[in-house]
């Protein structure tokens, strides 16, 4: 009997065990290959493509999600997807599912009525914002021409001031002074009747007090005369 060594068979039994792996390994593939060539594995596989385009897309969208319409869309591919799935499930009636995807259909009309409210909201909001905004400046404007206004007056009155003290140093009578201040008081006034009447009295009143001072001089006068 001849003798085999030990090594030879080992590595015989090696090699027929790679070939069959092989062999296995390729089977296994062949089966897995007829599997996604089934109508179920490819409806599988075109669901599981269909989702990941449809997060591709939600992602996306969300990059620019401030705008109304890209909210509304970002809204219809969810449920949309949430439709694709209540039909991808196979344990339940057509009632059941027509019933789901009614349901799902009519929460997505909420949803975008929500949505749309949301956003004429938050540009009623900023509008508000910008008329306050345009509110505060006209009054910060108002209020400085209003400050200018009567720093410039006040300049005005104190120039006036010292002509009619000019005029009475130069000799001008009480009587053209009151007509002078009353003529002033009449300019200031312009349209304003209070104004008007307030000034037309006060005339009235200096111009009352000035004739009396005037006849008591004129008796003082008599009577030193006399």
């Amino acid at each position: 009997m001849q003798h085999i060594p030990r090594g030879a068979i080992n590595t015989e039994a090696d090699k027929k065990t790679l070939e069959g792996n092989k062999a296995r390994q390729v089977s296994e593939k062949m089966i897995q290959d007829q599997l996604k060539e089934s109508p179920e594995a490819r409806k599988k596989i075109a669901d599981l493509e269909a989702k990941i385009l449809a997060e591709a897309r939600v992602n996306e969208l969300q990059a620019t999600k401030k705008n109304l319409e890209t909210q509304r869309q970002i809204a219809r591919i969810a449920s949309e997807q949430k439709v694709a799935e209540i039909k991808a499930i196979e344990d339940i009636s057509e009632t059941v599912r027509s019933q789901a995807i009614t349901a799902e259909r009519k929460r997505l009309q909420a949803e975008i009525s929500d949505i749309e409210k949301g956003f004429a909201e938050k540009r009623r909001q900023e509008a508000e914002k910008r008329r306050q905004r345009s509110l505060a400046m006209q009054a910060r404007q108002d209020a400085t021409a209003l400050m200018n206004e009567r720093k410039l007056q006040a300049e005005l009155d104190s120039i006036r001031k010292l002509e009619l003290e000019g005029m009475r140093i130069n000799g001008a009578s009480a009587r053209e002074l009151l007509e002078a201040r009353y003529s002033d008081e009449l300019a200031k006034a312009k349209d304003n009747a209070n104004l008007k009447l307030a000034a037309e009295m006060k005339y009235q009143n200096e111009l009352t007090k000035l004739e009396q001072s005037e006849k008591q001089t004129r008796l003082n006068q008599a009577h030193a005369v006399a």
